[in-house]
């Protein structure tokens, strides 16, 4: 394990300059690596990650004041990294009194990078009052952030231009990069984008619809007409809707609506794939009308480009205690392959206590599970945001804090998976403390890997038939599973009087 420590000079709005020193603790393996940035009695966050050229990535790292206690004194770092987790440069955006929060970044062309978020300046309880919102570009081509140009837009004081919402998009085929925004000006709540070549710009407003929130713009693949991802309701009237605008960005009469998928609106995610398909993912969640009891899943849904729905999945077990879909983020790869990460929340059991551990999921274009995980499990885990990557892997940035040890007030966390997901030196970032079931897929035969000492080990298919039962062993228990068809089946273990299920699905 690599410890690497790196001075980064702040800001100074009428207080004295203080020398940060942050450490940067790196675990590293072929196309992979995993780092965890913590200062005592400092908040850290990784708020967004992308891959930019020559394998190199660019992460935003939301840090907080000593001894703040909201989220108002706040501000935020770019990291550049290389392919093994080293950092490269870092940077903190100032213009006289004025701090840039860089919260949402794209790669552009070759080496640049196109930021977006919110500026205004500190107070003197170094409290961060805003001002407006903000686009920039830095040029990367010397490992460095070397600002070209930044474009400021301040608040109208009756509703003006809003906080821009949606993560900056190239359009397929060109040099343009689209933002969306939305704003309330007299009541009403107005939607827009702006189109960004260059240093020029423009924007367009769409017209206002009742209940509908912006959520995302996505292009289409395969024709590049511009869709926007809109959310309507409520946590108990779920509604995604994704609309077509024309060549003139003008609304067309091509509206998806994903009724019947339960996709909570706050919760989702849209995509749009290479072979033309939408894809839509997040918390998905169903209620037993007899019990009233609400299952939740992590779903994901893929829907033609013509808005035709084509497949669906729910990945995690159905569970109604637990949290199995916060934070939840997704992304497609270069190959098509489909990332979906999330924190998972258990409750209960093994899992008590503010234990999380980081979801991760690969699927192919038809929604076949490839691999899960579940890692960490010692401490509470958040996602923020997930980015495939050029080698066939995947990048998950995030935070963390350990209950037991409250002044860390919480670290930022980066971990770079490979293709079969392995990250660091190992195939899980930290201890588990419950039991993981795998390969899931699995094709012959299955691992279960525990630290519990004794246990019983059960699979049952999915009408609750029992069709193996066994006396756990501590480490590594392997299992025959040819037998068995394919299918989906359930893993229970047994320890102490508690119950672990897992999901399992055979592939023989």
């Amino acid at each position: 394990m690599l410890l690497v420590k790196n001075n980064i000079r702040f800001i100074q709005i009428a207080f004295t300059l203080q020398l940060l020193i942050l450490a940067v603790i790196c675990v590293r393996a072929q196309n992979s690596f995993e780092i965890s940035i913590d200062e005592p009695a400092v908040y850290e966050s990784g708020e967004n990650i992308h891959e930019v050229s020559n394998n190199r990535y660019v992460v935003t790292i939301l840090r907080e004041f000593e001894g703040a206690q909201n989220y108002t004194k706040r501000y935020s770092l770019l990291y550049l990294l290389d392919e093994q987790g080293e950092v490269l440069a870092m940077d903190s955006l100032m213009q006289a009194d004025t701090s840039f929060f860089n919260s949402m970044t794209i790669p552009y062309g070759e080496n640049g990078l196109i930021c977006k978020g919110i500026y205004g300046t500190f107070d003197g309880n170094l409290s961060f009052v805003k001002i407006g919102t903000h686009i920039s570009y830095f040029d990367l081509s010397n490992n460095q952030f070397d600002l070209q140009w930044l474009r400021k837009y301040p608040f109208h004081e009756n509703g003006g231009l809003g906080y821009w919402t949606t993560y900056p998009m190239i359009k397929p085929g060109t040099d343009t990069c689209f933002a969306g925004y939305s704003f309330s000006y007299y009541s009403q709540h107005i939607f827009g984008f702006c189109a960004l070549t260059g240093d020029s710009l423009f924007f367009k407003n769409v017209p206002p619809q009742t209940g509908w929130a912006l959520n995302g713009l996505v292009f289409s693949a395969i024709d590049t007409s511009m869709l926007i991802h809109f959310t309507k309701g409520t946590y108990t009237d779920y509604s995604n809707i994704v609309v077509r605008l024309d060549k003139q960005y003008e609304f067309t009469s091509d509206i998806l609506y994903s009724t019947g998928t339960n996709l909570n609106p706050i919760k989702t995610k849209t995509c749009s794939h290479q072979n033309g398909n939408i894809y839509l993912g997040g918390e998905a969640s169903w209620t037993n009308w007899q019990t009233g009891e609400k299952f939740k899943h992590f779903g994901v849904f893929s829907y033609s480009n013509n808005f035709e729905p084509l497949n669906g999945i729910y990945l995690t077990p159905p569970d109604v205690s637990s949290q199995p879909a916060w934070a939840e983020t997704m992304s497609i790869g270069p190959n098509g392959d489909i990332f979906v990460a999330s924190n998972y929340d258990f409750s209960g059991g093994p899992f008590s206590g503010n234990y999380t551990y980081l979801y991760l999921a690969k699927l192919d274009a038809d929604l076949n599970l490839i691999w899960e995980k579940y890692i960490g499990g010692d401490r509470y885990y958040s996602t923020s945001t997930i980015s495939a990557t050029s080698d066939g892997g995947v990048i998950v940035s995030g935070y963390g804090y350990d209950k037991d040890f409250p002044d860390t007030r919480g670290f930022a966390w980066i971990c770079k998976f490979d293709a079969d997901g392995i990250v660091g030196t190992s195939e899980h970032i930290l201890p588990v403390k419950a039991a993981l079931v795998y390969p899931n897929p699995a094709s012959g035969y299955v691992d279960i890997l525990s630290n519990h000492q004794h246990g019983i080990v059960r699979i049952y298919d999915i009408s609750g038939r029992l069709l193996y039962e066994e006396l756990s062993k501590p480490g590594t228990h392997r299992i025959d599973l040819t037998r068995l068809k394919s299918g989906t089946y359930v893993v229970a273990i047994s320890v102490n009087n508690i119950q672990i299920h897992k999901q399992l699905i055979i592939k023989q």
